[in-house]
């Protein structure tokens, strides 16, 4: 009995030390997170072991330039605010795991299908006509210390407002730094 109760205490003591479950398996989490470096606010949602869908409301910034003969020439910076939805699928978490790293906050490589749409405006200096794009993405997904967010996203997009004859594939590259909550 007293080999028992020594072999029950040293077991509970080295499983205090192994990882903490939740951090090394799927958890249905929501994710909310403020970017920096694109202003916005970002929500990624866990559906599935491996999947979410991650919506993104924020300003895309731009600089205008006017150069007039017979005037003084105009420049400033202006925002575009824009919406980007995204369905993604985690490529890496098993082999996360397998090497004892973490997953949390979706840390990790991802597959995504998304769709931006930036919204049309209009100033006294400048103007902007809204556009629509959608295609896939590959990403890396990383949070430090808790809380620092970082996203690479590349691929390629469709422009969905190009004529039917006309459709134009852009390149796409994506950099984010936030903050994740």
């Amino acid at each position: 009995m007293k080999n028992l109760c020594y072999t029950l205490l040293l077991l509970s003591f080295i499983s205090s030390f192994a990882q903490n479950d939740s951090i090394l398996n799927f958890r249905d989490e929501t994710i909310y997170r403020i970017n920096i470096l694109l202003p916005g606010l970002e929500i990624e949602k866990d559906v599935y072991k491996d999947f979410s869908v991650v919506g993104n409301l924020g300003l895309f910034p731009g600089y205008y330039k006017n150069n007039n003969l017979f005037s003084n020439s105009e420049e400033g910076f202006f925002f575009i605010p824009f919406i980007d939805l995204q369905v993604r699928y985690y490529t890496n978490f098993n082999r996360r795991i397998e090497k004892g790293k973490t997953i949390v906050k979706n840390t990790g490589n991802f597959v995504a299908l998304k769709f931006t749409n930036y919204f049309g405006t209009s100033t006294d200096h400048r103007s902007t006509e809204s556009i629509r794009i959608a295609g896939m993405v590959y990403g890396i997904q990383r949070t430090y210390w808790d809380h620092w967010h970082l996203n690479f996203e590349s691929g390629l997009m469709a422009n969905l407002d190009a004529d039917r004859n006309d459709t134009t594939v852009l390149p796409w590259i994506s950099f984010q730094i936030g903050y994740t909550f």
